[in-house]
């Protein structure tokens, strides 16, 4: 496997899982010590692997199927 060819940013999974864990991106912002916009950049980037990791919705983060089995 030619490792230098992944480009993974362990930080979309960092923000993905405190903002499931906290139960909105405020509080994981909080958590992380982050701001807010810049979390939820991060959540949202994980659409880049082919999966919605929050939906939009409600107040409470609303994990896809792949992203509830990843939490």
């Amino acid at each position: 496997m030619d490792w230098r060819s992944i480009s993974f940013d362990w930080n979309q999974v960092r923000a993905f899982l405190a903002t499931v864990e906290e139960g909105s991106l405020s509080a994981a912002a909080r958590a992380l010590g982050q701001a807010q916009p810049t979390l939820g950049r991060q959540v949202s980037a994980g659409g880049r692997f082919g999966c919605d990791p929050v939906r939009p919705g409600g107040q409470e983060p609303d994990p896809d199927p792949l992203g509830r089995g990843s939490a």
